[in-house]
């Protein structure tokens, strides 16, 4: 059997306790007007694990050594903002706005790389530019893809390259952060084409698709 675990008041994960709240606030709007009573209760225990989140700080894999080795985490100051900016879009509490706004200025704001389980920064970010005024959020992600788009390592048949494991997964997560972009206007010709291009490297463009039984060729031993 698999072992379980859990963070604590005593050993925290800020990180995944803030994660699993941003989840919880994006599934209350799913169900939104379909089981209200259930989108509800998706929201209230989103806001409690937010507060238990910001209120007691710590990194999941320092309180639960035994996930060290296979899911690190790298901190928990970009996924604190990115929690706050959900439970916004599903409250429309503009405390949680304004919270997002503070935590990302606190340390959400730290690039890695791309956008995945543990790099929440530019989603936070595309989610702020949406949902406030200030243009320097607007400024910070078409850095991003800027840099994507023109800067970024490509493998000889264009894949944007950015990292060995799983380096689908990090150019598709990245390239919905562009096409997030691209919706609010930022350089959208040149982004959307990107995004274009990459899909159809992972379904196959180049001769080898990598999603099982799309195309003519493709895996049959996937991991």
């Amino acid at each position: 059997a698999r072992p379980s675990y859990k963070v604590t008041t005593g050993a925290p994960g800020s990180d995944v306790a803030a994660e699993t709240a941003a989840a919880f606030a994006a599934a209350s709007l799913v169900f939104k007007g379909v089981d209200d009573a259930y989108s509800g209760t998706l929201l209230s225990h989103a806001k409690s694990l937010f507060n238990f989140a910001d209120s007691y700080r710590g990194v999941y894999s320092d309180s639960v050594p035994a996930a060290a080795s296979f899911y690190r985490s790298n901190g928990y100051a970009d996924e604190l903002p990115w929690a706050a900016v959900w439970l916004y879009r599903a409250s429309a509490d503009q405390n949680y706005l304004n919270r997002a706004i503070s935590l990302y200025n606190e340390g959400g704001n730290a690039y890695r790389t791309g956008f995945g389980w543990d790099e929440k920064s530019a989603g936070a970010t595309v989610m702020l530019a949406r949902f406030t005024s200030d243009q320097s959020y607007k400024q910070t992600i078409q850095g991003y893809c800027d840099n994507l788009l023109y800067n970024q390592q490509r493998t000889p048949k264009g894949l944007i390259y950015m990292g060995e494991w799983g380096s689908l997964r990090i150019m598709a997560d990245a390239m919905f952060i562009c096409m997030m972009a691209s919706d609010l206007g930022i350089n959208q010709a040149a982004y959307r084409s990107m995004v274009k291009q990459q899909m159809g490297y992972a379904l196959g463009d180049t001769g080898f698709s990598y999603v099982v039984g799309v195309g003519s060729s493709y895996p049959t031993h996937a991991h």
